[in-house]
């Protein structure tokens, strides 16, 4: 009875002229539109919240799709893009169209789903740091246009394990489309790190350079995403500490700028050796880090625990850990969506059900405060999780803003991008300048963190 007059109420609140007209079309409106005896464009679906179908907010994403396999349901599922970008638009405040290109082809590999962020970068503090544009538009008004911001590549090789709304039930080894495009388009909008050049036991963070047709390397700069500036580690023994103090050592010992190297393994070599002579092991720590339970989370601004980020991967998985919450701390959470594995047989609204995460449809409110961390604006508050035994909790402080908008340029990104191009493609950018004070404003939203933090460990075990 609940349901029904819940429907009623959300029905008759849709204007039509012939239900104050005509008695006859009032009772068929009831009986057809809103008691689920038809289908209508304000039917909410089996599962969903009325604000999945009535929002009034606007979509801020425009999709645009490539469609590489026309056998692919992908390629036709517009429906299930905008959605997503509903979701994300009920849950921030966007005042910038964020444009998508998605490609739909058939790939080797055995992904879902890959995302590539276009970005700009400033130069400050030894460090280049890269911002997604998707995230510059909405904090700089007047951003000049970049064409677009997020790339997606679907790989429909996958498209027997995938579960397309409207296509009947879910099978127990499908994952949802709505859910894979729903996650990805987190990646787009920052949540992803550098900390991934793996070379034997070492972990680097990416870095800028230029290679002559002989090999040689040019070196210039290591660099972070705007996420690494909040990404913290927690050594064994130590205090937690921040990764840019990493970044900016690394620099000065491959440095400085423009210094040359014969090859990219003389250039390894180097900074491995360097670290050896100076008595410090960066590379070496972040890479245990990387692969050791609950030694990696992200500090979020609003003086909750850290967010758990995946590090239980060993050997390190390219593409999966860190750049994900910890798979075993949030897969039966409200926070589920940004895990590296999804759970098969479940529908995102399955989920939600199951996990709660009322009103964000998906996106959690670690998941929130992440993203609001790092300049986004929230629609929905990010109200304080549920603290789960198996993360850490921290006492946070604010410090002075490192950033400047000095030199900040665009990256480019082409179209028609491809996996074995994703490493190499952040090379490309060209040179241009925005004014000095473009996105001061910006800078003065994020919360800053003190590097002496103190930490402990939210349950009564002890991290060794």
């Amino acid at each position: 009875m609940e349901d029904i007059i819940s429907r009623l109420y959300q029905c008759i609140s849709i204007p039509t002229i012939y239900t104050l007209l005509n008695p006859i079309l009032t009772t068929f409106f009831i009986l057809f539109y809103c008691l689920n005896w038809g289908d209508h464009p304000g039917k909410v679906p089996n599962g969903a919240t009325p604000s999945t179908v009535l929002s009034q907010n606007p979509n801020m994403f425009d999709f645009h799709i490539t469609c590489n396999d026309n056998a692919s349901p992908a390629c036709s599922a517009m429906d299930t893009y905008n959605r997503a970008g509903q979701i994300i638009s009920d849950n921030l405040i966007l005042n910038t169209k964020i444009i998508v290109e998605i490609t739909v082809e058939r790939r080797p590999e055995t992904f879902w789903g890959a995302t590539y962020p276009a970005k700009v970068f400033n130069n400050l503090d030894d460090i280049r740091r890269y911002f997604p544009t998707a995230l510059i538009k909405q904090v700089q008004p007047g951003f000049p246009p970049t064409g677009t911001d997020i790339f997606i590549t679907i790989n429909s090789s996958r498209d027997p394990d995938t579960y397309y709304p409207g296509t009947g039930q879910i099978q127990a080894n499908q994952h949802d489309f709505l859910e894979l495009v729903l996650h990805e388009l987190q990646h787009g909008l920052g949540f992803e790190t550098v900390w991934y050049q793996l070379q034997g036991n070492d972990l680097f963070p990416d870095f800028d350079y230029t290679l002559d047709n002989n090999g040689v390397v040019t070196f210039q700069s290591f660099k972070e995403n705007i996420f690494d500036y909040f990404l913290v580690v927690h050594p064994i023994g130590r205090g937690v500490e921040r990764t840019t103090p990493y970044v900016q050592a690394l620099n000065t010992m491959a440095g400085p700028f423009g210094k040359t190297y014969n090859n990219m393994g003389d250039f390894y070599n180097g900074v491995i050796q360097q670290q050896q002579q100076q008595g410090k092991s960066y590379t070496k720590s972040m890479l245990s880090m990387a692969t050791l339970p609950y030694r990696m989370s992200f500090m979020a601004n609003d003086g909750n625990d850290p967010i758990a980020l995946e590090t239980t991967y060993n050997p390190f998985k390219l593409g999966s850990s860190i750049s994900h919450f910890a798979k075993d701390v949030y897969s039966t959470t409200s926070d589920f969506l940004l895990i590296s594995e999804s759970q098969a047989g479940k529908t995102l609204e399955d989920k939600v059900a199951a996990y709660g995460n009322d009103p964000g449809e998906g996106m959690g409110p670690d998941l929130r405060s992440l993203l609001a961390t790092m300049g986004y604006e929230l629609r929905i508050p990010g109200s304080p999780p549920v603290k789960s035994s198996n993360k850490i909790t921290t006492n946070n402080s604010t410090d002075k803003s490192p950033y400047s908008t000095k030199e900040l340029r665009w990256e480019i990104w082409p179209r028609g991008i491809t996996i074995s191009d994703a490493i190499e493609i952040e090379k490309l950018w060209c040179g241009l300048l925005f004014q000095e004070d473009s996105i001061t404003d910006y800078y003065s939203k994020i919360k800053r963190y003190n590097d002496n933090v103190n930490l402990r460990k939210a349950s009564r075990k002890r991290i060794y």
